[in-house]
């Protein structure tokens, strides 16, 4: 009975919606209730009473409710002329993207288009770890706090610090960070402290961007990756509404940072350029690894680069190809009993509501903000007992394609960026 009561003194004390839509609720209840219990002079005077209180409340609720859907946009900025304006100094920052007739300009650094003509290495200090500036360090509890409408752990992460050629290799240099140090800093870039100052007003103020090196950022590696079924069908994911970015919009097939090897595995080029793509298709995907012929999967790396909406952190992007189509697709996903007898924990940070399998000649910018294309089945992610599964809505049943308009991840352009320049 105690952790009921201590769950739900943190419940009403989080910043979350389901929190705000219920204390609506309440409020909506117990004016409804005074009306049938309190008739005539009493409920007059009873509700004159309580209608400022309520009344007050309630919109302040709404009030916080309505803004918390521009989290994302208060944290990181998404103006891509104002970036421009901000990094002018290099013009090759100002990339575009053309999709099907359609095309938009997004801003972006790239640090390596791998072309094949480097081989390529990975040298990993697990025992370096990244440590926060001190302007940072003073503002930490006002920087997390804009994350109130997401969930969030802390982890540790694989931080990229440099890219040189050495030895006639391409060389990726990591070290550590965690995921609270991203919070603070790549993902709360333009978020405004004292007097509308922001971090990017103090160490990304351009007109260059710092390279990774010099970054006071934590800049753990992103992975963007499209992964296609044969017949040019894209997955394209959705994200729930308590992700840490891009809430409710689409991303890449894959969109997560590089995890860990599994059992503790080293940190090299096959981990980071193909075997982290492979643990992908299963942790972020779902699809069933003992049920995948890997000699049917092919990974290219694409490259690697800077996403200036979130500071200069570092993207690692990726074309997957799976050769198996659209009836095959159901049976390499995990069931529910699968992952409970693996005792799979669901990740928290950044989840899926659903895959869209989408055609990818049907894709079409619709604004800045906005895309539109047809897809012909879905994978929704089921609850039971508290286990979350994939299940498709369709199996065994041809879909009508259907259209959809959402809005998009900027770095999920990107990765299209590097697709049709590879």
């Amino acid at each position: 009975m105690k952790k009921q009561i201590i769950k739900a003194y943190y419940f009403f004390k989080s910043e979350k919606v389901a929190k705000y839509t219920f204390e609506i609720s309440i409020y909506v209840a117990i004016t409804i209730a005074i009306s049938f219990v309190m008739p005539g002079d009493l409920f007059s005077t009873t509700i004159s009473t309580m209608i400022g209180f309520v009344l007050s409340s309630f919109l302040l609720r709404i009030i916080k409710l309505l803004f918390g859907f521009l989290e994302d946009k208060i944290k990181v900025s998404g103006d891509t002329k104002e970036l421009l304006s901000i990094y002018h100094a290099d013009k090759s920052y100002k990339k575009t993207v053309i999709l099907n007739g359609t095309q938009r300009d997004f801003i972006y650094h790239e640090v390596y288009m791998n072309k094949g003509e480097y081989e390529l290495d990975v040298i990993d200090d697990e025992n370096k770890h990244f440590e926060l500036d001190d302007l940072i360090v003073n503002c930490f509890l006002d920087l997390y706090s804009i994350h109130g409408r997401s969930t969030k752990n802390n982890e540790d992460t694989i931080r990229l610090d440099s890219v040189r050629l050495c030895n006639g290799k391409m060389t990726f240099f990591t070290s550590r960070s965690n995921f609270f140090n991203h919070l603070v800093t790549n993902r709360a870039i333009d978020y405004k402290l004292s007097d509308n100052l922001r971090l990017r007003d103090v160490y990304e103020y351009g007109p260059y961007l710092k390279p990774l090196e010099n970054s006071k950022f934590s800049n753990h590696i992103g992975i963007n990756a499209l992964v296609f079924l044969k017949g040019n069908i894209l997955l394209i994911p959705k994200r729930k509404g308590d992700s840490t970015i891009s809430k409710l919009c689409v991303t890449s097939s894959i969109a997560t940072r590089l995890q860990f090897p599994k059992n503790g595995g080293k940190i090299d080029s096959d981990f980071m350029f193909h075997q982290n793509i492979i643990d992908s298709l299963e942790t972020r995907l779902k699809i069933d690894l003992n049920k995948l012929d890997e000699s049917r999967v092919s990974v290219d790396f694409l490259g690697v680069g800077q996403n200036i909406y979130e500071g200069g952190k570092p993207q690692a992007y990726f074309a997957v190809q799976l050769d198996y189509d659209m009836a095959e697709y159901p049976l390499l996903l995990e069931d529910y009993e699968t992952i409970k007898m693996k005792s799979q924990k669901e990740g928290t940070i950044d989840r899926d509501g659903r895959i869209y399998l989408a055609c990818l000649d049907s894709m079409k910018f619709i604004s800045d903000e906005w895309i539109e294309f047809e897809y012909v089945n879905e994978v929704i992610y089921k609850q039971e007992k508290k286990i979350v599964y994939p299940k498709m809505k369709n199996t065994g049943k041809k879909m009508k394609k259907r259209k959809i308009q959402t809005g998009y991840e900027k770095s999920y352009m990107i990765n299209f960026w590097h697709y049709f320049n590879k």
